[in-house]
């Protein structure tokens, strides 16, 4: 496995051994009879640097691949699969991102990823993972993306009314992400109803 991981890694650095590990996948030589490990670290080389037809050999490659990876290989497969942009991975990484099964790291950092490679066509999975997860570290890494998502100021603004008016989290976890939305809408939207309602004229209305 070490001389494995080695060579992959050696080969990855120039572009000659990068073709030669591309025509490897291509030819199916990246099997089942190759180690898992260089395997992977294989399909992480080549779906981070390819685009076309065998960067998407590679990204299949690592989604079959990554329920069985090493923990400290996930997030490195995941920031691979996410590093292309590309639609059709979209809703596959949309997929883990609300899966309850996936694992509470792994959402924090496509909570991040997401927005970083797939901007505003992200958007609405994030607002789902606020809508519909209780983890705090994910819904936190998905709320700053939304400074720079004017077009999703209204859905923001409406999530963090339901989660103001009683989410299902403790009063500490609720304050916290609620504080962390209005700072995202005072950004991007100092003048929106709810903003003005929620953070000006509550306090001001409560004030000696």
């Amino acid at each position: 496995t070490e001389i494995g991981k080695l060579a992959v890694a050696a080969l990855g650095r120039t572009e000659a051994g990068r073709a030669e590990l591309a025509a490897r996948l291509a030819r199916g030589e990246l099997a089942a009879e190759i180690d898992r490990r260089t395997r992977i670290e294989a399909g992480i080389v080549l779906a981070s640097a390819l685009r076309g037809p065998l960067r998407r050999t590679a990204a299949e490659l690592l989604l079959a691949e990554r329920e069985h990876a090493a923990w400290d290989l996930r997030e490195r497969v995941l920031a691979a699969l996410a590093s292309g942009g590309e639609e059709e991975l979209l809703g596959p990484l949309g997929e883990l991102l609300l899966a309850p099964a996936t694992d509470s790291v792994e959402r924090a950092a496509l909570a991040t990823l997401l927005p970083e490679h797939y901007g505003e066509r992200a958007a609405p999975l994030l607002l789902a993972l606020l809508a519909t997860s209780h983890e705090l570290e994910a819904r936190r890494s998905a709320l700053p993306a939304f400074a720079g998502w004017p077009g999703s100021v209204a859905a923001l603004a409406s999530w963090l009314e339901t989660l103001v008016h009683g989410d299902e989290v403790e009063a500490e976890e609720r304050a916290l992400l609620a504080g962390e939305a209005r700072v995202v809408l005072a950004s991007v939207a100092p003048t929106h109803p709810l903003f003005l309602t929620t953070w000006l004229d509550g306090p001001r209305a409560r004030a000696a």
